[in-house]
């Protein structure tokens, strides 16, 4: 490239002209795009326009599982703002320090499990991962699609074969569905609670015939609504079958022989393998069960543009990870436990650069980056809000302020408690404003689109901590 041609200083852009120049760069080679000027959550703003503009597949990357939480949250309601009808989903990490005798959630593993389902399927637009995440190696996409079948309204199925299939992908049999991962079988019919479900699901059979599948309330048993097809996945990200368990033995014996493990805790990890379908820290051995190792890059599609929240913290945080890794393997060894190495069981540093390399990369960050010649700096002009300090007398005069510089004003609430106060205070002011239900983490102002947010915690304070989905209770990786 001549030299010549090179811009030397970031370009100070509209949002539009934001969203354009981005959009025309994506193509250009392998030129690396920076951008500057998006903090908190306008970032989401800036990614729900983004999806809108292109058809190429997002996956943003983050240094930790609670910076995402909080992008999705903000990102599910600009998608709702803008009108963003694209699917976009967040894939979350195991949340244990590595080599941990501990498994993840049913709900975690039932979320990563959809995820790595709607991947193959090519139906998901963005989807934010944690970067420990993306190191940790996942369930083989073979073995996933073995291991999902579907189930439709007016299909022939025998019940004991659907019974069968419940409980090779790990589902537990009760009287009654209480959890997710149990099914139940009352005459005709059959109850099914999928992890990643919010509802059980139940199938009435008439003879061999399908009847209707419907999703019910698990306390009044009452039906919400009516489905044509649903698809069945596995409860955990390892549920081995008979076959998988004697090439896992094998491999774990193998293991044992040519290293110097306990003894006891080596028999009684055979038994546990032989007679229980699943226990505590069953998902560190997945990689004695299958013959190949993939992670979640061989979900992605190859055309994937992957964004940087945050590079510099990204790169810390897997320097940290991959510290921890090495230890908490040393201290299982140490300690004779059948463990699995870890590259076998995470991707390297190296491993996940050069998985980088391979995409098109978009870096978000607040500092300022130093321009090259293979790289292209775009820097977006949005406004902080002011500190308003519990005082909604200190809002009026700003939103004042902006009003009369032609601004929409928009206050986002969660509750519809919080919106009809705001809107009782607005009234004693003097003002007209938008009060809009949903949550936003922090307010911003962008001057070119005349549009200012606010988010309902800067005013009164944050009572609660939200969150988009649920919460596992199990720690980060890092130690104390």
């Amino acid at each position: 490239m001549n030299e010549s041609l090179v811009v030397d200083e970031t370009t100070l852009v509209s949002f539009d002209e934001g969203i354009e120049e981005v959009e025309k760069n994506i193509d250009q080679g392998s030129l690396k795009i920076y951008i500057e000027g998006l903090r908190e959550s306008s970032r989401s703003f800036f990614l729900s326009r983004l999806i809108q503009s292109i058809s190429k597949p997002v996956v943003v990357l983050t240094s930790n599982h609670n910076t995402g939480e909080k992008l999705i949250g903000d990102l599910r309601y600009f998608c709702k703002f803008n009108r963003v009808k694209k699917n976009i989903r967040f894939f979350p990490s195991w949340e244990s320090i590595p080599y941990e005798n501990i498994s993840p959630s049913s709900g975690v593993m039932g979320e990563r499990l959809e995820v790595l389902h709607l991947l193959q399927r090519n139906e998901i637009s963005l989807l934010v991962v944690p970067v420990d995440a993306i190191m940790l190696s996942v369930v083989p996409r073979k073995e996933l699609s073995d291991h999902t079948f579907s189930l439709r309204v007016g299909e022939n199925l025998e019940r004991e074969f659907l019974e069968t299939c419940l409980l090779d992908n790990g589902f537990v049999r009760l009287p009654m569905v209480e959890n997710r991962g149990h099914f139940s079988v009352r005459g005709d019919i059959v109850d099914v609670y999928p992890p990643a479900s919010m509802n059980p699901i139940r199938v009435e059979f008439f003879d061999n015939t399908i009847e209707s599948i419907r999703e019910f309330d698990i306390s009044s048993q009452v039906s919400l609504k009516n489905i044509e097809k649903i698809e069945i996945l596995p409860v955990r990200e390892l549920s081995p079958t008979a076959v998988r368990k004697e090439y896992g033995l094998k491999k774990i014996s193998q293991y044992a022989e040519e290293h110097d493990v306990d003894q006891v805790g080596f028999k009684e990890l055979i038994d546990k393998i032989k007679h229980l379908d699943n226990f505590f820290g069953l998902e560190h051995l997945a990689p004695f069960f299958y013959n190949r190792r993939e992670t979640l890059f061989d979900y992605l599609s190859k055309d994937a543009l992957i964004i940087l929240d945050e590079e510099a913290d990204i790169n810390c945080q897997v320097d940290k990870f991959c510290k921890v890794v090495v230890r908490e393997y040393g201290s299982a060894c140490e300690r004779g436990e059948v463990v699995v190495s870890p590259d076998k069981l995470y991707l390297s540093l190296c491993e996940l650069k050069a998985r980088l390399a391979e995409k098109k990369i978009i870096s978000i960050n607040s500092l300022k980056i130093d321009s090259s010649a293979d790289a292209r700096n775009i820097q977006f002009d949005i406004k902080r809000n002011p500190a308003l300090f519990g005082k909604f007398g200190v809002l009026a005069k700003k939103i004042k302020e902006w009003q009369s510089d032609g601004h929409r004003v928009v206050v986002v609430a969660p509750t519809k408690g919080q919106i009809e106060r705001i809107h009782e205070l607005a009234g004693e002011y003097g003002l007209t404003i938008d009060v809009d239900n949903g949550y936003l983490s922090s307010g911003f102002s962008t001057p070119d689109l005349n549009l200012s947010f606010v988010a309902e915690h800067e005013i009164f304070g944050l009572s609660y901590k939200h969150r988009y989905r649920r919460k596992s209770k199990s720690k980060s990786f890092q130690r104390s």
